[in-house]
């Protein structure tokens, strides 16, 4: 699996031309130039949703990992609620699956 490249990233006008670019400083520490991560887009708000994704993506990992502790505390609360605790059915645990999903598709699992 290919790692992204870290953030943060940022977000400019795309000089003369018309649209945005996303770029990330991180190269420019290392080797002295801008790595340019997406180019040409013509809405700011997809400039600035991309320009998110590396802290979205802790969030999500971060988020993943609190549901799923809650549900393990909440679990033991729940046994006679759901007979010998919950076998997936409840909402946290399901946010939590989609969420692993999301978090496989991201990473290329």
């Amino acid at each position: 699996m290919n790692q992204h490249t870290p953030g943060p990233w940022k977000i400019a006008r795309q000089g003369i031309s018309p649209g945005w670019l996303i770029y990330s400083d991180f190269e420019r520490e290392l080797f002295g130039a801008t790595h340019y991560i997406a180019q040409n887009l013509t809405h700011e708000a997809d400039a600035r949703l991309i320009a998110a994704a590396p802290e979205l993506l802790a969030a999500l990992k971060e988020a993943v990992d609190i549901i799923e502790d809650a549900h393990a505390m909440l679990t033991a609360e729940r046994l006679g609620r759901h007979g010998p605790g919950c076998r997936g059915g409840c909402p946290d645990a399901a946010t939590a699956h989609r969420a692993r999903a999301l978090l496989a598709k991201i990473e290329g699992r």
